[in-house]
């Protein structure tokens, strides 16, 4: 699914250059759920964006789903960021005038195929999966902070993504929520096949992923293995 070879990423500030990511290989096969740790600034953040294909000031190799992210032009990039990765962030971003089932299926507003398709219907269906069918007509203010991350999470895979890029999912929750959230993404990725990379600090949530990558100075120093 990823294929990553030699990555160098380097911040330009005036006279002083950030070298982020050191020569980072990685790779990530279809239907895994990896966990990607390490502490603040050792580059998980800006490998997201890579993978994701919100940065393309790069050096080296990256395949997404058999795409050759760097060089692709504007067109192209959008095409693959709308067909094939969504995210989820620390933050929940909902839009607190809409109810929970329009947030979740916003993504139709700017996807013809998903209007077609009956947008209520897989929003509803997205709902359901992560528990939240009862809270379809409540707004974001009525729910509480786990609650907002499983609407977050069905809004991510509304239009049915290959690959889930989670940035500190439950960094914002207690145990008990953040326990839900990965229960939630845990299910959808097993059941859709989907490929997730979570970043993490949180120790127990790593343990409950496929395989722990670990990332130092940018670069890979751990690769983890299947479980």
């Amino acid at each position: 699914m990823i294929r990553i070879r030699d990555l160098h990423k380097r911040y330009v500030d005036a006279e002083v250059t950030a070298h982020v990511l050191r020569g980072l290989d990685l790779e990530v096969q279809p239907g895994e759920l990896l966990a990607l740790v390490g502490k603040s600034g050792s580059g998980k953040s800006t490998l997201l964006n890579v993978i994701g294909g919100l940065d393309q000031s790069y050096e080296g190799e990256v395949q997404v789903a058999g795409v050759t992210l760097r060089g692709l032009d504007d067109r192209a990039l959008s095409r693959f960021r709308h067909e094939t990765v969504s995210y989820v962030f620390q933050l929940f971003h909902l839009l607190p005038h809409l109810t929970v089932l329009e947030n979740v299926r916003l993504a139709a507003w700017f996807d013809e195929a998903s209007r077609i398709a009956g947008p209520d219907a897989r929003a509803l269906e997205l709902l359901d999966r992560v528990g939240l069918a009862d809270r379809a007509g409540s707004r974001p203010g009525q729910l509480s902070g786990g609650e907002k991350q499983r609407v977050a999470i069905a809004r991510a895979l509304f239009t049915r993504p290959r690959l889930l890029l989670a940035d500190e999912p439950t960094g914002a929750l207690d145990s008990e929520h953040g326990s839900s959230v990965l229960n939630a993404i845990t299910e959808l990725s097993r059941a859709d096949g989907l490929t997730v990379i979570v970043v993490t600090h949180d120790d127990q949530i790593a343990a409950r992923c496929d395989r722990v990558v670990r990332i130092s100075d940018g670069r890979v120093v751990h690769p983890g293995e299947a479980t």
